[in-house]
């Protein structure tokens, strides 16, 4: 299965460093009805893309790359991207984003699936 997340993200926390190869921690989305997403982001430094700009926490990045769905994962909605392409938006009007003023955005989310229909009392069954 494959799949693909893109987001517009304000990272809430970071651990790690660019310069210690894993960069991980927790980033925001808000819907346009102002509902907050929480999901959690990992970056692996040895494996991103020639796009990928330096983040710190309080930054808004457009994150993008596969992600799993973690029913584990706690309070966040599940999401686990591992990010491939990270590029930094700047506040051009506010000087910093905060957690109170960073904008609404929409995702993008695709995957592709592969669905198994047995017969069964010669009545298709999907598995």
């Amino acid at each position: 299965m494959s799949t693909f997340f893109e987001v517009l993200a304000y990272i809430s926390s970071q651990k790690g460093t660019f310069t210690s190869g894993v960069v991980s921690g927790i980033a925001l989305y808000k819907t346009l009805n102002n509902k907050t997403v929480e999901f959690t982001y990992r970056l692996f430094i040895e494996s991103k893309q020639p796009e990928c700009e330096e983040f710190f926490m309080g930054d808004m990045v457009f994150l993008s790359g596969k992600f799993c769905f973690d029913a584990l994962t706690g309070d966040t909605a599940g999401i686990v991207l591992t990010v491939s392409k990270a590029i930094k938006y700047p506040n051009r009007n506010l000087g910093s984003w905060t957690i109170i003023n960073y904008p609404k955005t929409r995702p993008s989310v695709s995957f592709s699936a592969v669905c198994e229909s047995t017969i069964k009392n010669g009545v298709s069954q999907l598995c």
